[in-house]
């Protein structure tokens, strides 16, 4: 079998694939269930933290709680793309952050509200009935100017390679039943 071919179909269709997360994702997806909810200290601040996480969608969202009175090392994780920005003063900050990509994040959009009155993000400790990682890829999708945008290039160059590797797979297997077939062999069972 020459390879040429399937590599090149293989390489397209994988393209398309890892093109499709997005999009696919803003079609397909329903509330996501809560993963964790915990407390991360940044800074001398405490942040409320919910995170949510589908095949493809990784929700973090947090809300600054209280400043510590007493120094105290930083605690907690989540992903780089989610860390909170130094809190510069007082106010009530709500920050979330969605990443779309499997296995890895190939893009990320961030959300900061200092003010009540901004509804998105919603409250880390209102953000209950599932819906806001929806919210936030359609947002994403549409190119909400209130988000910040990072493409995340390694993560699509290892979804991209993931995607091509499998659809590889699928066209040379392919490609041997129909052989099969025009030969008269038919599969055991």
């Amino acid at each position: 079998m020459r390879h040429g071919p399937a590599i090149v179909a293989s390489a397209l269709l994988g393209a398309a694939t890892t093109l499709a997360q997005l999009p696919l994702a803003a079609w397909t997806m329903g509330p996501l269930p809560r993963t964790a909810d915990f407390a991360l200290i940044r800074g001398g601040c405490v942040w409320q933290v919910v995170e949510r996480r589908g095949a493809v969608v990784h929700w973090v969202n947090l809300e600054s709680d209280e400043r510590l009175v007493n120094a105290r090392p930083d605690d907690g994780k989540v992903p780089a793309w989610a860390e909170p920005a130094p809190r510069t003063d007082e106010r009530l900050t709500r920050t979330a952050a969605v990443a779309v990509g499997w296995p890895m994040p190939m893009v990320t959009c961030r959300w900061t509200a200092v003010r009540n009155d901004v509804n998105f993000p919603p409250p880390a400790t209102n953000d209950d009935s599932g819906w806001a990682p929806k919210d936030a890829v359609h947002r994403l999708r549409q190119g909400d100017p209130a988000g910040t945008v990072a493409v995340n290039k390694a993560g699509a160059a290892v979804d991209l390679v993931l995607a091509t590797g499998a659809w590889y797979t699928l066209v040379v297997v392919g490609a041997a039943g129909v052989r099969r077939l025009r030969c008269g062999v038919t599969p055991p069972g």
